[in-house]
């Protein structure tokens, strides 16, 4: 057999497979990577303590709410920045749901400065609305930390204002 000399030709990729293996090449990298890269996630923080003592008094159609300042949390729990009061309103007409959850919509935010928070605990604060006849009305209030961090729940002051 003869030996054939194999011509050598230098051949100059497609722009498409060029296209095709960078893409490939970027891909990989960003699958082969260590993780997802998000924000550093900050230590844990517990949520800020929880109001108790809510109490509710109608007076002339109005719901009157009351709570103590709560005391501070032991270390690494989140200061309180705020209260979030929340509402439930229902029909008195309505036939209550034994195994219903109800729904709780925020009415007032109330922000504390730093005059507020540092007196001491059990100091007094207070919401005041105005209810309309012929519904039922539950309330309670959540604590939040300036990063938004919601304590527990509050005991729940309930009325029902009749037409």
């Amino acid at each position: 057999m003869a030996n054939q000399a194999r011509a050598h030709t230098n051949r100059t990729p497609s722009p498409a497979s060029v296209l095709w293996f960078c893409g490939l090449m970027i891909l990989t990298g960003l699958l082969g990577a260590c993780g997802v890269k998000t924000n550093p996630v900050p230590p844990h923080i517990a949520p800020p303590p929880a109001v108790v003592g809510l109490v509710g008094v109608l007076d002339q159609g109005r719901a009157n709410l009351t709570w103590r300042m709560p005391a501070a949390g032991p270390s690494g729990t989140a200061a309180v920045s705020g209260f979030r009061v929340l509402r439930s309103k229902s029909a008195i007409l309505e036939k209550p749901c034994d195994n219903c959850t109800a729904r709780f919509l925020q009415v007032k935010e109330i922000p504390i400065f730093a005059e507020i928070a540092s007196l001491p605990e059990g100091r007094e604060l207070n919401y005041s609305e105005k209810l309309e006849p012929g519904f039922s009305y539950r309330f309670k209030v959540v604590t939040y930390s300036e990063n938004g961090i919601e304590g527990g729940d509050s005991n729940e002051a309930a009325f029902e204002v009749q037409e």
